[in-house]
């Protein structure tokens, strides 16, 4: 019979998670999230456009680390061979990182969901796990067409959403009647003057 601890230790050892308290619970939820898009070359395509804008600084654009960032005392995974520790984790572990962070790497969550599967497409493609080669030349500055993302899911065309908590309608002050647009002042009257 299992216990939930027990479950727990063997989901851990299944999916390499370290153990740290309700983080390892995460985790482990996390891992066992499947990717939900096929690995085709559009999204290979996609995940390479987003991997550029968010994980090259780092982790350099074939995700074998920039070593000029080593200098400031930071010191990214190596993501992109098929011999690097990530090329042992399952895809929804790698999508917990890159919404949640890790260690030094902050969280990416401003990154869509769709997206971030996306670029874990294109990591397998780096580590060489899936059938598609992966592209890594950048971008030039300026550059469009299919060096930049597509339209966004929560950008600025999507309004944000307004929420006002234990709102007491008596309590607020009472607003002016903007249903009419108020009349223009006639321009052509000439002024009087006051003696």
């Amino acid at each position: 019979m299992f216990t939930r601890r027990s479950s727990q230790r063997a989901l851990s050892e299944q999916y390499n998670v370290v153990q740290s308290g309700s983080t390892n619970q995460i985790a482990v939820m996390q891992a066992a999230i499947p990717n939900p898009i096929h690995a085709d070359s559009a999204s290979v395509q996609r995940g390479r456009v987003q991997f550029q804008i968010n994980c090259a600084v780092c982790h350099g654009g074939n995700g074998q680390v920039n070593q000029k960032i080593m200098q400031y005392g930071l010191y990214p995974a190596s993501i992109g061979k098929p011999t690097d520790p990530a090329a042992g984790y399952t895809d929804g572990y790698i999508f917990g990182i890159i919404r949640n962070g890790k260690g030094m790497m902050p969280s990416y969550n401003r990154i869509e969901e769709m997206d971030r599967w996306d670029i874990i497409n294109y990591v397998r493609s780096l580590q060489g796990k899936i059938a598609i080669p992966a592209d890594t030349s950048h971008c030039r500055p300026g550059e469009t067409g299919l060096c930049t993302p597509g339209a966004s899911m929560m950008g600025p065309t999507r309004p944000a959403p307004y929420y006002h908590v234990n709102a007491n309608v008596a309590a607020m002050p009472a607003m002016a009647d903007t249903t009419k647009p108020a009349a223009p002042a006639d321009s052509t009257k000439k002024r009087e003057s006051k003696p």
